[in-house]
């Protein structure tokens, strides 16, 4: 009986025994057999032999494909985050939406995605249903890649992100896996007062074939069970992890053109400044006192507590700051450079000069006004004099003044510079 099961490729009792003994988990079994009739007897020998150990069993006809199609509104699931992905701004959003996802159509207990930055894993979202742990944008240590230029055998991520392939673990405490020694994960179980058993761990490859992040996915359940995932999982997970990197490629490629464009915009600045220090000076002092200004205004709870910018808007906020002065590039010096003169192709210095020969003229025309009331009085001469000097004294101020502003106009006097 056994060499014929052997030549047919099928399973004795005995055969099946052993199967199980080098598996050593437990398992749920889908009997085949070309009579019907036969179901009942191999199940009773199965429990004859008592072969199903544990939370082993033999799964019921249907309830196999049951399992893999109870999976609900995947299709508008799908759609969901078809659009995120067009339309979604917020990167976290769209990764917590695709962590979901994933969670869900596996049925499994919980999941995290981390972003690879240089040669650390940055922790963005984590869901775990049994321990009620959802939260993004983690402020959790980083996962370093390697740990004194060695690869970091601790944490099962950080060797699928190094080796760039799929890992698929059925327990993490009884399985040794490339030399993997699951530290993170049993702090993390130790920590919560919990049990990881079974694992995915897929890497987030973007275009250039870099690897820019991983989804790992833990305690696949099926009914009370924790079980592996199996080849449907992977596949599906594979897809959630090209939409992340396709999500993470798109978010990185907007800040870097912002960047660019910032960038472009302080060398316009820098530009400026050969025409006009005091321009370039101004441009940044108005960029600065902009994000004091912003962040002051987020932070504040009283007077602007219903304004809250967004990350977008203190963007654009920090852009509008850079170009708010650009037309500079091509303004003439003259115009520019106000700091150090108070001319244009037209000196401007002689508009004030000659407002000050108009004050001069009218305070001249009101002291002989004076004067020839003081004659018509036949006034003393000393009262006479004394209006001539009191005359005198404002004329000389008011060339003080005039002098003080042609010398402040004339860069090489320095007076403004000491000042």
């Amino acid at each position: 009986m056994e060499k014929l099961a052997y030549k047919s490729l099928h399973l004795t009792p005995k055969l099946l025994e052993q199967e199980l003994e080098i598996i050593g988990r437990d398992l749920e079994i889908f009997i085949t057999h070309i009579k019907p009739s036969m179901q009942n007897i191999i199940e009773k020998e199965l429990k004859l032999l008592n072969l199903l150990k544990g939370k082993s069993r033999v799964l019921k006809a249907g309830e196999f494909l049951k399992n893999r199609t109870n999976h609900p509104n995947s299709k508008t699931n799908f759609m969901d985050i078809s659009k995120a992905l067009s339309k979604e701004k917020d990167l976290s959003k769209i990764l917590e939406m695709i962590l979901i996802e994933a969670i869900s159509y596996t049925n499994c207990e919980g999941g995290t995605i981390y972003l690879k930055e240089n040669n650390e894993l940055h922790f963005k979202t984590i869901i775990n249903k049994k321990l009620d742990i959802h939260i993004n944008n983690l402020k959790y240590p980083t996962i370093p890649l390697f740990i004194n230029g060695k690869e970091n055998k601790e944490n099962v991520s950080a060797t699928s992100v190094i080796q760039k392939k799929s890992i698929n673990i059925p327990d993490v405490y009884i399985c040794n896996y490339n030399g993997l020694s699951f530290e993170g994960v049993k702090k993390f179980d130790k920590a919560n007062k919990y049990r990881t058993k079974s694992m995915l761990v897929i890497p987030m490859i973007n275009q250039d074939d870099e690897v820019i992040g991983v989804l790992q996915l833990i305690n696949k359940k099926l009914n009370d069970s924790y079980i592996q995932f199996d080849q449907d999982d992977i596949n599906m997970t594979t897809t959630y992890t090209n939409w992340a990197a396709s999500a993470i490629t798109k978010d990185r490629l907007v800040d870097d053109l912002e960047a660019l464009l910032l960038s472009f915009l302080e060398s316009i600045s820098i530009a400026i400044s050969e025409k006009s220090t005091y321009g370039y000076e101004h441009i940044q002092r108005v960029a600065q006192l902009m994000k004091i200004v912003s962040g002051k205004i987020n932070e504040d709870k009283t007077l602007f507590k219903d304004i809250n910018y967004t990350k977008e808007q203190l963007k654009e906020l920090e852009i509008a700051a850079w170009m708010h002065d650009i037309g500079k590039i091509a303004t003439p010096e003259y115009i520019i450079d106000k700091a150090t003169k108070l001319e244009t192709i037209s000196d401007r210095i002689e508009h004030i000069k000659t407002r000050f020969d108009y004050i001069k003229s009218a305070l001249k025309a009101q002291m002989l006004e004076q004067k020839i009331e003081l004659l018509e009085k036949n006034s003393s001469a000393k009262e006479i004099a004394e209006l001539e000097n009191s005359y005198q004294k404002e004329i000389e101020l008011l060339n003080s003044d005039i002098d003080f502003l042609q010398r402040a106009n004339q860069p090489k006097f320095g007076i403004l510079s000491e000042e």
